[in-house]
């Protein structure tokens, strides 16, 4: 597999994932483990490879950076999540909204509001 991207983001969480898609890294670029893989799961990389190709290996745990930054920039709109939200459901209504997942495939993230 020709490796040809300058980032490399796992976002699932499954390590078998993560083991296999370093292949899509480029020389001298980045990985970003943004997942969450389950506590005590493990990965095997092939470390020779991680010198050779100068791969820079990256976590996300948000809240030792830029968590409160990041929720300051919501507050204040310079973020549009419009469209990162498929539906918002108000807590009084959960129980329908979890029926309503069950049957709607669409719904990727569901915003439950306690306003």
């Amino acid at each position: 597999m020709a490796r040809g991207f300058d980032y490399v983001i796992d976002a699932t969480g499954i390590p078998e994932i993560v083991e296999g898609s370093l292949e899509f890294l480029r020389k001298a670029r980045t990985y970003l483990v943004f997942g969450v893989c389950p506590k005590n799961s493990k990965i095997a990389i092939k470390s020779y490879e991680v010198f050779l190709y100068d791969w820079k290996i990256i976590g996300s745990f948000a809240i030792q950076r830029n968590f409160s930054q990041s929720v300051n920039m919501l507050f204040d709109k310079k973020i549009k999540t419009d469209k990162l939200v498929s539906l918002r459901y108000p807590i009084e209504r959960f129980p329908e909204l979890l029926t309503l997942k069950m049957k709607r495939l669409d719904l990727m993230k569901v915003q439950v509001r306690f306003d």
